[in-house]
């Protein structure tokens, strides 16, 4: 019998919605699928034969037992041309639609974001239905068991507004979708072409600012990009994640308004880094803004000059106005 080890890492999966408390411009960044590997159907001395275990595609759900809550959970695989690609949601949390890395060693899947702290370690039912293990968030472990779910016969709408349009299957984006920004005289300028279902950027365009770029390990200086970096799917899909903003206590007891500046840097992956306040307001401004930034799902493209992905220097402001 063949039982399929699988891990997958995440982060920043207890964050939950919060009031807003102004709009403002945002972060964060990165995935990659990474090719299967082949599994093997011999049995090896002393050992029961081995059978292949259902394929992951499809869409696998549980519930997560926190301190005082529980947390639905749930991974979409797509297994493709030799590649396999996931997206983890946790409605209500950060991570929502957030596409994850896999790699697999002999019987072991590994679903993770690099940059996470986040594990989820389990085995796959002999009749191939749960997938039965441990999440781990540093020293928080919980049981807990993915099922999966049966499809639902799919659903196709198409969704246009001012800054996307694209189509809905059952929810959620497939296909190619475009995304806009607005020109200078505040008119949608397509900036974007993204592939939901495969995950590939077909397009993207720049601006022309002048950015702060690692034009060789470790040597920065300023250039006007090929391709900008962009979170994926734009302003609309940014908004929310800002918007959890929440105003400090003595902020507003003490009538403070003004902007936070977050910087950070966006590397060659893609992945949003280093975040810092560059213009602070105090009386927990700074604070809460660092924290909203960091739990940006990290959905970036990365910028290129010429053909070649660099890193660069990229910053948000956060707008703090009492209503």
């Amino acid at each position: 019998m063949k039982i399929l080890s699988v891990a997958f890492v995440a982060f920043g999966f207890l964050s939950s919605a919060r009031p807003a408390c102004g709009q403002s411009n945002g972060l964060a960044a990165y995935s990659e699928a990474m090719p299967m590997s082949s599994h093997s159907g011999t049995a090896e001395a002393g050992s029961r034969p081995r059978v292949e275990a259902r394929s992951l595609t499809g869409h696998w759900r549980g519930q997560l037992t926190i301190p005082g809550n529980k947390l639905n959970m749930s991974l979409d695989i797509t297994q493709r041309d030799g590649q396999t690609t996931a997206v983890l949601e946790t409605p209500a949390a950060a991570l929502n639609h957030h596409r994850l890395q896999f790699t697999q060693r002999h019987d072991t899947l590994r679903f993770y974001d690099p940059v996470a702290q986040v594990s989820f370690t389990a085995t796959q039912t002999p009749d191939g239905s749960q997938l039965v293990g441990t999440w781990q968030q540093l020293v928080f472990t919980q049981e807990m068991t993915l099922r999966y779910e049966e499809p639902a016969a799919a659903q196709r709408t198409t969704h246009t507004t001012k800054w996307s349009a694209g189509t809905l299957e059952n929810g959620r984006p497939v296909g190619t979708w475009q995304y806009f920004r607005p020109d200078a005289k505040g008119k949608p300028q397509l900036t974007q072409l993204y592939d939901h279902s495969s995950g590939q950027l077909l397009f993207s365009s720049t601006d022309s600012l002048r950015y702060n770029v690692e034009l060789t390990p470790g040597q920065w200086g300023t250039a006007v990009l090929t391709e900008s970096p962009w979170f994926i799917g734009g302003t609309e899909t940014l908004t929310p994640y800002i918007s959890k903003m929440q105003y400090p206590a003595a902020a507003q007891q003490q009538r403070i308004e003004g902007i936070v500046t977050v910087g950070f840097t966006i590397d060659s992956l893609g992945r949003a880094t280093d975040f810092t306040v560059t213009r602070h307001l105090g009386h927990g401004c700074d604070e809460e803004a660092l924290r909203v930034a960091r739990a940006i799902p990290n959905t970036w493209t990365p910028a290129r000059l010429g053909t070649q992905a660099v890193a660069v220097k990229h910053s948000v402001n956060f707008n703090f106005r009492l209503r």
